[in-house]
C-alpha cells in the first residue's frame, strides 16, 4: 500500500473506502467497490466527474437551442426551415441521434423548395 504523507493508516482506509463506495455508487455497480488502486479509482471520479460536468453543458446548450427556436431565432417557428437549424444546432451540441431529424427536416425543406418552383 503505497504511503501518504501526512495520512494516518485509519485515514487512508478510510479515504480508500469512501472512494470506493463514490465509484460504485456513482457508476451504478459497474466498478465493484474492489480491486482498484487508489490511484485508478482518483482517475475513475476524475473522469466520471468530467462526464457529468460535460452532461449540464450539453444539457444546457440543448436547452437554450429549444429556447432560441421558441424565440423565432431560427425563423418561423413552425416552419421546417427554423426546425432544420434548430436540429443542426442541437447536432453541434451533440444531441444523441440529431442526426437523422437533420436528414428528415433537410429532405422536407428539399422537398417543399422543389415543389415551389
Amino acid at each position: 500500500m503505497p504511503k501518504l504523507p501526512f495520512v494516518s493508516r485509519k485515514k487512508y482506509d478510510e479515504l480508500v473506502y469512501k472512494l470506493e463506495c463514490l465509484l460504485c455508487h456513482a457508476t451504478g455497480g459497474r466498478y465493484s467497490k474492489s480491486g482498484y488502486s487508489l490511484a485508478d479509482m482518483c482517475r475513475m471520479v476524475d473522469e466520471y466527474i468530467d462526464r457529468c460536468i460535460q452532461d449540464i453543458t450539453n444539457t444546457t446548450a440543448w436547452d437554450n437551442n429549444l429556447a432560441r427556436l421558441k424565440t423565432g431565432e431560427f425563423g418561423e417557428p413552425s416552419s421546417a426551415e427554423a426546425i432544420l437549424k434548430y436540429w443542426q444546432a442541437q447536432l453541434d451540441a451533440g444531441y444523441p441521434n440529431a442526426i437523422d431529424n437533420v436528414r428528415y427536416f433537410e429532405e422536407i425543406v428539399r422537398k417543399e423548395s422543389s415543389d415551389e418552383t
